[in-house]
């Protein structure tokens, strides 16, 4: 007999177990999707193309507070210090990670850039205040490298939000940095990047 290979987002979803409390929140977890964005893929082998039974089964899951699988990405400084600003256009993506609808990815050398550039640029207080916040958050996952893969050479600092991306398997690297187009052209290790608008786009999209 093989051996069943399973991926990222179904050890998650093995994990969130713990959480159901209904044979029918138990059977919804044949249907989260595989990319955590709450859309439903039915399981062949138990309900055929039933799409109906399907839905009626995630709305008894969300009423059982099982809650969809949400994205890693890696927020560049220059999008969080865009985002913070209840001015700018792109706000939501900071309500959202309030929020919780997707998991920010961080290491401590991430975390000083953030700190150093919002102290700079804003003020100490500010730059407290948002980092505490951040480090205060469930949905933050901090990552520790043990390893460079120096696929940016443009500007070696940005490296940092790349190793923390390709550790975390996070799905993107959300920047408005053109440092990050290179790894557009390297087909491994993959590292997706999306600017700020696009995600922004793609999170009203999975609230939906």
């Amino acid at each position: 007999m093989a051996a069943t290979v399973f991926n990222q987002a179904q050890l998650e979803l093995l994990d969130m177990m713990q959480w159901v409390k209904s044979p029918e929140a138990l059977a919804e977890l044949w249907f989260l999707s595989q990319e955590g964005t709450g859309r439903i893929r039915c399981n062949v082998g138990a309900w055929g193309n039933d799409r109906r039974k399907a839905e009626e089964l995630w709305d008894i899951a969300q009423q059982n507070s099982l809650s969809p699988i949400v994205m890693n990405i890696v927020l560049d400084t220059n999008c969080l210090v865009i985002a913070i600003s209840r001015q700018s256009e792109y706000h939501q993506v900071w309500q959202d990670f309030l929020a919780g609808k997707y998991t920010l990815c961080i290491t401590n050398e991430i975390v000083e850039e953030y700190s150093e550039v919002l102290s700079r640029n804003i003020s100490p207080l500010v730059s407290e205040l948002f980092i505490s916040a951040i480090l205060n958050r469930k949905n933050v996952k901090k990552i520790s490298p043990s390893f460079s893969f120096h696929l940016i050479e443009a500007d070696v600092d940005d490296n940092k939000f790349v190793d923390c991306a390709i550790v975390a398997n996070a799905k993107y690297i959300v920047t408005e940095d053109h440092h990050y187009d290179v790894l557009k052209e390297i087909p491994f290790p993959k590292v997706d990047v999306i600017k700020l608008r696009e995600f922004m786009l793609e999170l009203q999209t999975i609230s939906e």
